[in-house]
């Protein structure tokens, strides 16, 4: 059978696959959260579909939220997607938003495997890589989710397949291409933007690519102008992922910042310090003990006044709650002050915290995963011995990438292979070290990239010559 044969048939496998997996996922999730889309409805989704929804109504690309951050929260390629989903089903954008997340994602296993033949790793290792992408659930557990993560690795592989048909040099349509995935997926996942920055600086080395970096500039236009259209509706540069805002009526105001940074020093679980947040900002009566109690004890004495100074931002001397303010208050930005000098201090005297155990913790809960989310996997099927088996062979698959990512750097492989595995560790180095209270999904974008890696690595083991036996005569 030749290799597009394979290749066809494990896409119709994988998706065919996906779809069961997926729905039964939904009809089980279905009896205690009924879904309203046919998707998995998530916290994000308002500020990823309501500019769309009022482009189409008021002619504006802003959320409902007050504040300067409706204008800007969110990139704007998921929500453009919805968008045409949205004038061509208008009566049902979310069907059709669907069946493209489906699509995508099999598609994303075309570009995945002709990659590695791009590469040059041999038809039977390219397929066998390719299903393990295709079949494995920690591939594909966000596809059903209303998260730009649902979409974002089919553009990354869609640009890395481009980018290296285009660096053959008889392909302007794919250098064309190229460029308008790596365009779309900056506009709908601009943390990804190491890897197309990876790929025009390994332009720009090659001499004879040079004329094609210039070209691949083009890809950062259409995210620059988001920037600069920021920039004139804020008064200044609001920041790559500009969350906070003096004006929100939210959580999200800079003393909010300021406290995420100084939990940062201990904690590595985005929900344990978004549970002590949440109870300091709406609950007077006992918030300050359970925020107080997620802290460990060596730190309870001296973050304790700075809690209840952020209480206090919220409620009045008679736990009334305060109104919102339009503008930053006079007591925030004292908040601010002390904090940050707080932070200094506790850095300065706890160090090894926060140069290495807080990161060493984030990085076992990023990369400590079997990446397996759905519900089916983590609720009612979570006891089953297979389901167990899986998680296992997920866990190792991810593990085992992760190892090839480091040893390609010391092996005769492709030149992009080496500089994906470098803009992968940059970007977990980034999550695990700055970032530090991540959640699960951040880690999906990287997972087929680091899949090349095992391919590379299989790649360069050593082949048993084959040896035609002769038969022995026996006198």
């Amino acid at each position: 059978m030749s290799f597009n044969r394979k290749l066809l048939l494990l896409i119709a496998l994988a998706t065919g696959l996906l779809v069961l997996t997926n729905e039964l996922n939904l009809s089980w999730l279905n009896h205690q959260f009924p879904e309203k889309n046919g998707l998995i409805t998530t916290a994000d989704e308002a500020s990823y579909f309501v500019p769309a929804d009022n482009f189409l109504a008021k002619g504006v690309w802003k959320d409902n939220q007050q504040g300067l951050s409706a204008w800007y929260t969110r990139t704007p390629g998921y929500g453009f997607i919805y968008l045409i989903c949205k004038l061509i089903v208008p009566g049902h954008p979310f069907s059709l938003l669907k069946i493209i997340q489906i699509l995508a994602f099999s598609a994303g296993i075309y570009f995945f495997a002709n990659i590695l033949r791009n590469f040059g790793v041999r038809d039977r290792i390219a397929i066998c890589v390719s299903a393990l992408y295709a079949l494995l659930p920690c591939y594909s557990g966000f596809v059903y989710y209303t998260l730009s993560e649902s979409l974002a690795v089919f553009f990354l592989l869609g640009m890395f397949y481009y980018a290296l048909k285009a660096r053959q040099g008889r392909h302007t349509k794919s250098l064309v291409l190229c460029v308008c995935f790596a365009a779309f997926l900056l506009l709908v996942r601009p943390q990804l933007i190491v890897f197309p920055l990876l790929i025009l600086l390994w332009l720009f080395l090659q001499a004879a690519d040079r004329k094609k970096a210039l070209y691949f500039l083009l890809a950062f236009l259409p995210l620059a102008g988001w920037q600069v259209r920021n920039t004139v509706i804020a008064g200044h540069y609001p920041g790559f992922h500009p969350i906070y805002d003096d004006g929100n009526h939210s959580l999200f105001r800079p003393p909010h910042e300021a406290l995420t940074d100084l939990f940062r020093t201990w904690e590595h679980d985005g929900p344990t310090f978004h549970f002590a947040a949440h109870q300091l900002a709406y609950n007077a009566e006992n918030g300050l003990a359970k925020a107080l109690a997620t802290v460990p004890e060596r730190y309870k004495r001296p973050v304790s006044g700075v809690l209840l100074k952020y209480q206090q931002l919220f409620f009045d001397q008679h736990g009334q709650p305060l109104a919102a303010a339009d503008t930053l208050r006079q007591a925030e930005r004292n908040f601010i002050v002390q904090t940050k000098a707080l932070n200094r201090y506790l850095r300065a005297e706890n160090p090894a915290d926060y140069y290495l155990l807080t990161p060493a913790k984030s990085t076992k809960a990023l990369l400590g995963t079997s990446m397996m989310n759905l519900y089916i996997f983590q609720g009612p099927g979570s006891s089953f011995f297979l389901i167990k088996l899986l998680k296992l062979l997920c866990f190792g698959v991810i593990i085992f990438s992760l190892v090839a990512s480091v040893c390609v750097y010391f092996l005769p492989v492709d030149q992009i292979i080496r500089w994906t595995a470098m803009g992968v560790h940059i970007s977990l180095f980034y999550l695990c070290f700055f970032q530090r209270m991540n959640e699960e999904r951040y880690l999906l974008p990287y997972l087929p990239l680091l899949l090349f890696c095992i391919a590379a690595f299989i790649q360069k083991l050593p082949v048993r010559p084959k040896t035609n036996r002769q038969p022995v005569s026996v006198r």
